[in-house]
This record gives structure tokens, C-alpha cells and sequence, in this order.
């Protein structure tokens, strides 16, 4: 489940006593949601939420497709510094065109070919149609 109001979901992890850790994973989680949900993105290829799932046994954060380019990505959102080992699987098994990882300490930048970092924070302004 994912919340829109931060301040509502930031409340509600806070009182169950979860560790600082976990809370501050849920609630960039539930931000790059909320960014993703408003950008309208999702609603113009015809999907009414953004996507999320798992691949193998692990979790992927969001995958995001662009109607433009037909590129695809895969999001990977941190609050530390792991990264997803199914977001790197899925691009090297050729399902998706690029990794993003929306990161809570980082200034961004192409990491390594098509793996790319983001400020979380900015994450509202990547431009998922541009050609990379």
C-alpha cells in the first residue's frame, strides 16, 4: 500500500515503532510514488497507477515505460547505498532499457552504461522520454 501524504504515512510508520531505517525506506518509497502517480506518466499510457513487482525472488521498486521512446526502466529506491540486484538483472537479461536508482544521499549522474542515479528529490523532473 502506498500513501500520497507523506505526513500522513511518516505518522503512522512512527507510531508502530518501526526502526528509523525501515520508516525512512517506506516513506521514499511512498515520495517517489506520489512523484511518479502526479507526473501523469502512467495515465497517458493507459495505466492507472505506477508499476511495481518483483523479478525472481526480488523486489523491483517501479518500472516506468515510456510511450515516446519505448524505453523502459527500472527504479530502484535507496536510502543507503545498496543497490537492486534485480533492477541489474532485468537489464542484463535485456527486459528493461535502463536502471534508475533514486537515491537519498546522491547528486546523480550515469553511473555506469545504462545505469543511472538521481537525488530522490528530483526524481519528479527526469525525463523519461528523453533518449539517453
Amino acid at each position: 500500500m502506498y500513501y500520497t501524504d507523506i505526513g500522513l504515512a511518516s505518522g503512522l510508520f512512527g507510531n508502530h515503532h518501526a526502526d528509523d531505517r525501515n520508516i525512512n525506506g517506506i516513506i521514499a518509497e511512498n515520495f517517489v510514488y506520489s512523484l511518479l502517480y502526479l507526473r501523469d506518466a502512467y495515465h497517458k499510457l493507459g495505466i492507472d497507477r505506477p508499476i511495481f513487482g518483483t523479478y525472481g525472488n526480488k523486489e523491483i521498486n517501479f518500472l516506468v515505460p515510456s510511450k515516446i521512446t519505448k524505453k523502459k526502466f527500472a527504479i530502484d529506491v535507496t536510502t543507503g547505498s545498496s543497490s537492486s540486484e534485480s533492477a541489474q538483472a532485468m537489464l542484463n537479461d535485456g527486459l528493461v532499457d535502463y536502471v534508475l536508482y533514486a537515491r537519498e544521499n546522491s547528486h546523480g549522474g550515469r553511473t555506469e552504461g545504462k545505469t543511472m542515479t538521481v537525488p530522490i528529490y528530483l526524481l519528479g523532473r527526469f525525463d523519461f522520454d528523453k533518449i539517453y
